[in-house]
């Protein structure tokens, strides 16, 4: 392990290795300032501009060995494996043997789904590339546990031992991003061609493209010589291993492999130029990348959104096709502006969350000179401003992205909409309020060249927000204030009753501590049976077995040591235990607020 300072200082001595047809020497500079800024290890980048491609490496391959990063070494690059795996169906729907509209049910017909909605809205092939399944999102035990394998059936992500997943929302009607979706979307390719989808995709898409040094098949670092370590936050290397989501999140490349592929998607379908050419996937299908289709957002005219494994992004002045990606010890972007017949992919072997990887975003539109020109402020309507009133007022996520995350989302990602006269702001939980523009009916962000912002209305006739990638619901504010109350209760409880506990022990004894404040043992278990668990390392967090059990028993007992605490206080009314019943009813109440979002008793293997 080496420290930050080290790794950067490593990091800036590391030669800049280029290759390609053209050079681009102070961009090297200046993306080799900014690895150095953020403390990142390496980094490989493959620009295209028309016929033309470059490719650069920058940093180091490994910090410990210190070795330098090649342009030719491949990178693991996270989500925008969904772009690679999206392909894949549209070139199997090229061949006619999906279906997109088709129900899911038709091409799967043993996956056990519940869909509230089924009458009016089954579950389509589509749904799954466009991100509006309704599936939900990963768990922590689908990356953090070592006890997954490479090889292991795909239906394994969607426990059905359990039973039926449910959907979170109508499927087609509102984006939610579902790594379990692009899981299932690759169990169809699996049904329709009787292979492995890794086996089929590296032949039947891959290869034809070109990319021969790309692969969907798990390696690590310990069988793969080429492929780059990828580094956490403390700089430590990280070796690859096996997830559950893999067909979301797994594929290994080059930057010379992206950047055909970024010349493929810059075209209209076909691998040759010439007229009459086949269709390698049909021109209909690349024109609806980066489109959202029937969702309620784009049907009340908002441009940007999710479809086919690409989102429309409107970032830094440009317009393109983009797919982010971060795993452990890794993050990529790619992006493509078909306008202006560029792109660039970028790939670091460093996860770092206090890294602003999208200063390199910026530098990257700037050097390819794909930015747009900024779009006139609409004047706006002032009877459309007086109807838009009726939607000021806060908002949550509906839903929230992870189920674990339910609570936090609530009390935290809250969003505040004002709307008044000649002024419109909205700001996300305690950050700055952003103003917004008016655009017609819509509303767009003061940095964004399109509308970002749509007010609807649910089926319940509800105020609702949308945005390309996310969908609001409008809460009371004194609903929202109650649940602050009772987390704000819940936690001065866990804090007070070790306290507590120590004063009446010093004051009555142990025995009258522990009648009195037996909430205090609880939470020592729970302390306790946390501590082991968060001992074996973040990257086993999610792993079943006696650990996690400990921790739901230890969180059960917790409730039942506060229920015995509220009984003995009410009971005895002995001086003082007003106290004990405060503390007792703050952790009752913060108990069931985690059971009402769905995280209690405390199960860290099904989180």
């Amino acid at each position: 392990m080496c420290s930050a300072q080290a790794q950067a200082q490593a990091q800036a001595q590391a030669p800049v290795q280029a290759q390609g047809r053209v050079q681009a020497p102070v961009l090297a500079t200046d993306l080799q300032r900014l690895m150095a800024e953020q403390q990142l290890a390496g980094a490989v980048v493959a620009l295209v501009d028309a016929g033309r491609t470059e490719t650069l490496a920058l940093g180091l391959f490994h910090t410990g060995t210190r070795q330098a990063l090649q342009p030719g070494d491949r990178v693991m690059v996270g989500s925008v494996a969904k772009t690679v795996l999206a392909l894949a169906v549209l070139r199997l729907a090229t061949q006619g043997r999906v279906d997109l509209d088709a129900p899911l049910s038709t091409v799967l017909p043993q996956l056990k789904l519940h869909n509230p909605w089924a009458a009016r809205s089954p579950l389509r092939v589509r749904h799954l590339l466009d991100m509006t399944s309704g599936l939900p999102d990963l768990q922590l035990w689908h990356l953090f546990n070592p006890g997954h394998s490479a090889r292991q059936p795909l239906a394994l992500a969607l426990r059905p031992e359990l039973g039926p997943v449910v959907l979170r929302s109508e499927p087609g009607r509102q984006f939610n991003y579902s790594n379990l979706g692009f899981t299932v979307a690759a169990m169809v390719i699996e049904a329709v061609t009787g292979e492995a989808y890794e086996t089929w995709a590296e032949r039947e898409l891959l290869r034809p493209l070109g990319m021969v040094d790309s692969h969907l098949q798990f390696r690590s670092q310990h069988d793969d010589a080429r492929l780059a370590w990828g580094h956490l936050d403390d700089g430590q290397p990280w070796a690859e291993r096996p997830v559950a989501v893999r067909p979301a999140t797994q594929f290994a490349t080059t930057a010379a492999d992206m950047a055909r592929l970024m010349h493929f998607l810059l075209g209209d379908g076909r691998l040759k130029p010439e007229a009459g050419a086949a269709d390698f996937i049909r021109p209909d299908l690349m024109a609806a990348l980066g489109r959202p289709q029937g969702t309620d957002a784009a049907r009340a005219g908002l441009p940007s959104g999710y479809g086919l494994g690409f989102y429309s992004r409107d970032r830094h002045g440009a317009l393109g096709l983009c797919h982010g990606g971060s795993m452990a010890g890794w993050r990529a972007m790619l992006c493509v502006f078909r306008a202006q017949q560029r792109g660039f992919f970028i790939a670091y072997n460093s996860d770092r969350e206090d890294a602003d990887y999208g200063r390199f975003d910026t530098r990257l539109v700037q050097h390819l000179g794909v930015a747009t020109p900024a779009i006139p402020v609409v004047t706006a309507d002032p009877a459309v401003q007086a109807a838009q009133i009726a939607w000021n007022g806060w908002y949550v996520p509906a839903p929230g992205r992870l189920e674990v995350l339910a609570l936090p989302d609530r009390l935290f990602g809250f969003w505040r909409l004002q709307l008044q006269p000649g002024q419109a702001t909205l700001q996300e939980g305690f950050a700055a309020p952003r103003p917004l523009l008016p655009a017609g009916t819509l509303f767009r962000q003061a940095d964004r060249l399109l509308p970002t912002l749509a007010l609807l209305r649910g089926d319940d006739g509800q105020p609702r927000l949308a945005g390309g990638h996310i969908v609001l619901r409008r809460v009371s504010f004194w609903a929202q204030a109650a649940l602050w109350a009772v987390a704000a209760a819940g936690a001065t409880a866990v804090l007070v009753a070790w306290p507590l506990a120590a004063w009446r022990w010093r004051a009555q004894g142990l025995a009258q501590a522990v009648r009195r404040v037996p909430a205090a043992s609880g939470l020592l278990l729970l302390a306790a049976a946390l501590g082991a668990w968060a001992a074996r390392g973040w990257p086993d967090v999610g792993a079943p077995g006696p650990l996690a059990w400990a921790v739901a028993a230890a969180s059960v007992a917790v409730a039942a040591t506060s229920l015995l605490q509220l009984w003995w206080a009410l009971r005895h009314r002995a001086p003082g235990a007003w106290l004990d019943a405060a503390v007792a009813l703050g952790l009752l109440g913060l108990c069931a607020l985690l059971a009402a979002h769905g995280v209690w008793p405390v199960r860290p293997d099904r989180l």
